[in-house]
């Protein structure tokens, strides 16, 4: 199979996932960010600070700027590493963000799917930790400048 075949088959698996994620939980911002804070609760000094005042606005465009990475990962990927490379220094420096929160929201939206994921879809299961796994080169070179 040819690697874009196998993009296309992930990118399907990857939009089914969300699909069964939006019928199961409707918005998916909540579920992430209880698991989110959980993990990282200093981040939610982040949210207050940054959020001029609208602290759940910027957890939904953060949700959504990495749901839709995920859903361009296999389509375009090479824009995709291009816009992490630039967006991650960007917060660390600028608005001094530690670099561990960007993987951790990535982590919690990639774990709020798979929390919706049959365990008995195994391929679909294995997309996702792939992609998991993908991202968190991606985030360390990305933060390494």
């Amino acid at each position: 199979m040819t690697g874009t075949a196998q993009g296309a088959i992930r990118q399907e698996l990857i939009e089914r996932s969300f699909e069964r994620a939006a019928e199961r939980l409707g918005d998916i911002t909540p579920a992430v960010f209880a698991r989110y804070y959980r993990a990282y609760p200093k981040a939610r000094a982040c949210f207050e600070e940054h959020g001029l005042g609208k602290p759940h606005e910027l957890q939904g465009e953060m949700v959504a700027q990495v749901v839709f990475f995920i859903m361009e990962w296999h389509r375009e990927f090479s824009w995709t590493r291009y816009a992490w490379a630039s967006t991650v220094p960007h917060h660390i420096e600028t608005l001094h963000i530690p670099p561990a929160y960007f993987i951790g929201l990535s982590d919690a939206v990639i774990d709020t799917v798979l929390d919706t994921v049959p365990a008995d879809c195994a391929e679909e299961r294995e997309c996702w930790e792939a992609l998991r796994a993908s991202s968190h080169e991606l985030f360390a070179s990305a933060a390494a400048g």
